[in-house]
């Protein structure tokens, strides 16, 4: 397996095709899978949604945005009926890869219909963080309805060696390596499938009786979870899931030669996967991968033929 930012997946194109077709056919196996559990009026739901942009490459950092902007509604929560609304237990949010309380949760409050209900749990693998959503707790009178977990949301319980920089994103090296600059942590890490639910290994208690809502934005390790999610079918227990699918891509502020100059126009997203960059790091055999756009959009394809409630985040 390569490293792909803080997920590990495998080296070659075929091998992730492969696994995303083991998984499909899993699931549909299922008498249980979220199409069978959920019913026609949540598949015709899934069916209206805004499509996911289908291409290897933007055209331009505008379009993205605004793409994603429209993809972000309609909110489920608003779509229920009354008598769908009358049979939940509890309203749950998840911010999965929360970093501070004012990020994510804070859109989350403010945006989602009926957030003041919600309990609110947040999951970083930085610790430090919950001092923040402490005092956000407070300055909400609503101690109680916030906890934060400070973990990296994994497939698994346990540590995990951490390499990294001083200054770095710590969550983007979670399958790095030793070098020159880097210092060494122990990351305590969350099997996110057994967490969710009531069984062994249970933390949130979930089930199915529960209306959860879920922002995964955890650099590249959701090529290893939603799988988990999918195949173990914890992913049942989430109705609404707005994800950050990660790819190789040159980035509007650092595009390709070089970062801009002051005022320079925003570029155009593009693809770092060039078919010679592909096979170069293959020859290399050194550990790092090249991962397509497309590879993600298949991810969110299979989500929605399956009925999750998926929105693009970014």
């Amino acid at each position: 397996r390569c490293t792909f930012i803080g997920g590990r997946v495998p080296c070659a194109r075929a091998e992730r095709e492969a696994l995303r077709t083991l998984v499909g056919d899993l699931v549909a196996s299922r008498r249980t899978h979220t199409c069978e559990t959920k019913g026609p009026a949540h598949a015709a739901r899934v069916r209206a949604m805004h499509p996911i942009f289908p291409d290897e490459e933007w055209p331009s950092f505008l379009r993205k945005r605004v793409y994603l902007r429209k993809g972000i509604k309609p909110f489920l929560g608003a779509a229920l009926e009354p008598a769908e609304q009358a049979r939940i237990r509890r309203r749950v949010f998840l911010d999965l890869g929360s970093r501070s309380f004012a990020s994510s949760t804070a859109w989350f409050l403010k945006t989602y219909p009926g957030a003041e209900r919600f309990e609110v749990h947040g999951f970083d693998m930085d610790p430090s963080y919950g001092a923040t959503w402490a005092r956000s707790a407070a300055a909400h009178n609503a101690t109680g309805r916030f906890r934060f977990h400070g973990v990296a949301v994994s497939t698994f319980d346990g540590l995990l060696s951490l390499w990294h920089t001083m200054q770095g994103n710590a969550m983007q090296n979670l399958g790095g390596r030793a070098g020159g600059d880097m210092v060494c942590s122990r990351v305590r890490v969350a099997n996110l499938p057994a967490w969710l639910g009531t069984g062994p290994g249970g933390v949130l208690g979930l089930t199915e009786a529960d209306f959860v809502v879920a922002k995964m934005d955890i650099d590249g390790a959701e090529f290893n979870v939603i799988p988990a999610l999918l195949a173990t079918g914890a992913m049942r227990l989430i109705d609404e899931l707005f994800i950050e699918f990660h790819h190789s891509r040159w980035s509007w502020k650092q595009p390709p030669g070089g970062p801009p100059s002051p005022g320079h126009k925003p570029a155009p997203v593009t693809s770092r996967c060039t078919p010679e960059r592909e096979r170069a790091l293959l020859q290399a055999g050194n550990g790092s991968v090249c991962v397509h756009r497309h590879e993600a959009y298949a991810w969110f394809q299979l989500m929605r033929d399956n009925c999750v409630f998926v929105h693009e985040w970014t």
